[in-house]
């Protein structure tokens, strides 16, 4: 299990900590250094499958490649849409993957998993730059939160810990980049929103996987 991590997390590491550079210093290098972590994760959890995978790996392995070609349609403005839906549709594919276990979470607990996402909302909305990125932000709360809930639902295991963690990160990945692109950019964007995705990834790659 330790060498199967060192081969998820290193290299993704790496790929990642490349990424970030490249998108603050050589924005040239970043088109070609985006995409690789999470293409290392996709290729990592699809050879370590096996015949008991069932319908969840699958749709996490959906999810990681709709979250890979976000990834790419996302470094162009003119298809800022395609890009966006790739996401949902990875969003849904995750929550749809986490989705297998009756509700079992108290309403109190779920209600206020949704307090941070409201305070982003109050505090984003009346400063966005165009009114018309309100739906994209609040789409991507909601199947945000949705996801993370979701993970956190399934019988508790140490799997579902890092699944969890994931899914919470990727919360905190897209309130960074909803923030850069419609409200106000970061002083190091790359830093925040990368920082947060790419470790959600993996660590959602190898909450199911192994646990």
């Amino acid at each position: 299990m330790t060498q199967s991590a060192l081969t998820l997390f290193l290299p993704a590491a790496l790929f990642a900590v490349g990424a970030i550079v490249a998108r603050k210093y050589r924005n040239e290098w970043y088109f070609w250094t985006k995409p690789l972590p999470v293409a290392w994760i996709l290729v990592w959890f699809f050879l370590h499958l096996d015949q008991r995978a069932g319908s969840e790996s699958a749709w996490i392995l959906t999810g990681l490649v709709l979250g890979l070609i976000g990834d790419i349609l996302l470094l162009w403005k003119r298809s800022f849409l395609p890009g966006f839906v790739a996401f949902i549709g990875g969003h849904v594919a995750y929550v749809v993957a986490f989705a297998h276990s009756a509700w079992s979470l108290p309403l109190q607990f779920a209600l206020l998993a949704f307090v941070p996402a409201a305070i982003y909302l109050v505090l984003a909305v009346p400063r966005l730059r165009k009114r018309s990125a309100l739906p994209v932000v609040v789409s991507y709360m909601i199947f945000e939160n949705a996801m993370f809930l979701f993970a956190l639902n399934r019988d508790w295991d140490i799997g579902v810990f890092f699944a969890s963690l994931g899914a919470f990160l990727f919360c905190l990945s897209d309130g960074f980049w909803g923030w850069n692109r419609f409200v106000r950019e970061l002083e190091n964007p790359g830093l925040f929103i990368l920082g947060t995705y790419y470790p959600a990834q993996a660590l959602i790659a190898w909450g199911v996987i192994y646990f």
